[in-house]
C-alpha cells in the first residue's frame, strides 16, 4: 500500500514533466532518446532528486560536526556573518 502511494506521488510530481519535451541538454532527454519506460525514466529522476538531498544532508552533518571541533572556524564564521 505505501508503495502504491509513493508511486503515485512521485508520477503526479515528476510525470507532467516528461509531456512536454525536455531540452536538449538534460538527463531526462537523455533518458526519454534511449526508449525506456515510462516509470523507470521517472523513478531515474526521482533517485537522481534523493540522492542530492541525500548529499546535502551529509555534507551538512560533517560540516557542522567538524566545527564543533574546531574553535577557530567558527569564530571566523561569526564574524564574517557580522
Amino acid at each position: 500500500m505505501q508503495m502504491e502511494k509513493l508511486n503515485l506521488r512521485v508520477e503526479e510530481c515528476i510525470g507532467h514533466q516528461l509531456t512536454s519535451s525536455p531540452s536538449p541538454n538534460c538527463y531526462a532527454h537523455f533518458l526519454l532518446s534511449q526508449s525506456f519506460p515510462r516509470e523507470v525514466t521517472i523513478f531515474s529522476i526521482f533517485e537522481v532528486f534523493v540522492l542530492g538531498l541525500d548529499n546535502i544532508g551529509l555534507t551538512t552533518m560533517w560540516t557542522l560536526g567538524l566545527l564543533v571541533h574546531n574553535q577557530e572556524a567558527q569564530q571566523k564564521l561569526f564574524w564574517r556573518s557580522l
